[in-house]
């Protein structure tokens, strides 16, 4: 005669279901922010690349003179295809209603931010985890001598760089 379980072997199941449960949503979160991590980095190279080869062209072009107002711009403006996540560029009011896991440009302070959706998994790097990611472009010398002109300058050259919020 068959019989079901027992209340002990029922509460045991129970039980181990619900640790390999809570092991696999730890895990799930993990990997979210892992492809959240993934998909900002690649926006960022994206825009990188896009501001490399946007100096490339002024070089070529003989307009080395622009490269440094290429600074006081918004990085998303040298993609030829914004991200499907990037909300354009907002004041500091606007941008207090901002959902997680969208780009936006402050207009005012000059940065490009990422606000995360998945903030306690995501490390700055330093081992502490972050909600907001802030970046900026900056002007630097890149060591080369470009002939403007008729007098020989050193180029300028324009990086964005993590900013520390």
């Amino acid at each position: 005669m068959a019989r079901g379980f027992s209340r002990l072997e029922l509460l045991i199941t129970v039980i181990v279901i619900g640790i390999v449960s809570a092991i696999f949503l730890e895990r799930m979160s993990y990997y979210q922010a892992m492809v959240e991590k993934a998909e900002m980095d690649y926006t960022l190279r994206s825009i990188k690349s896009a501001l490399r080869l946007r100096i490339a062209t002024l070089l070529v072009e003989g307009r080395a003179q622009e490269i440094h107002a290429l600074a006081a711009g918004n990085p998303v403006d040298f993609l030829d295809r914004k991200p499907a996540n990037y909300l354009g560029s907002l004041t500091a009011a606007e941008a207090k209603n901002a959902a997680p896991g969208n780009w936006y440009f402050d207009q005012e302070a000059g940065l490009l931010i990422y606000l995360a959706r998945k903030g306690p998994h995501l490390d700055a790097g330093n081992g502490t985890a972050k909600t907001m990611f802030c970046f900026r472009l900056i002007t630097v010398s890149s060591g080369l001598s470009v002939k403007i002109d008729t007098t020989k300058e050193s180029t300028p050259y324009v990086q964005l760089v993590p900013v520390m919020n």
